[in-house]
């Protein structure tokens, strides 16, 4: 499933998401809803959000969408 827009995730159940097209990572980034991380974290390090256009690989997550377009 393709993420529709930028979602800080409130909830999360073992999710991996694909971020290749922001990180050029090759392998899927896990992603944790409980993580507070500060403001000042760089994109590629927020464990926390799932960004627009990117790929769900593995489980399941609800969030609150933050940015469109």
């Amino acid at each position: 499933d393709k993420v529709p827009a930028d979602i800080r995730l409130i909830e999360s159940a073992n999710l991996k998401v694909q971020e290749a097209s922001l990180t050029g990572e090759s392998v899927p980034s896990e992603k944790e809803a409980h993580i507070i991380l500060p403001e000042a974290t760089v994109l590629g390090d927020r464990c926390n959000m799932a960004y627009h256009s990117s790929i769900v690989t593995y489980g399941r997550a609800c969030g609150v969408v933050v940015a469109t377009g």
